[in-house]
């Protein structure tokens, strides 16, 4: 084997080695950013949910109060015409 056949193995495989490295490190950025978006909808799916559950307690609630104004007016009126 000669010496250029040697350096262009040693330079094939450290280029090799360092396509490994930039691969490794582009996942694990990737992983992160991918991590800290889910975070974030998760967030936000959270806070929709929150505003959902509160408009819909506020939706039960006007409806309970105006079942009981009716079922007040209703007994006032049976009392009244008594």
């Amino acid at each position: 084997m000669n010496p250029t056949t040697i350096t262009t193995l040693g330079a094939t495989e450290s280029r090799a080695s360092d396509v490994r490295t930039g691969a490794r490190m582009l996942r694990e950025r990737l992983a992160a950013r991918l991590g800290l978006a889910l975070i974030e909808w998760s967030r936000r799916h959270d806070e929709r949910r929150t505003h959902r559950a509160v408009a819909h307690h506020r939706e039960a609630q006007r409806i309970a109060t105006a079942l009981r104004d009716d079922e007040f007016a209703r007994i006032a009126l049976s009392v009244t015409a008594r």
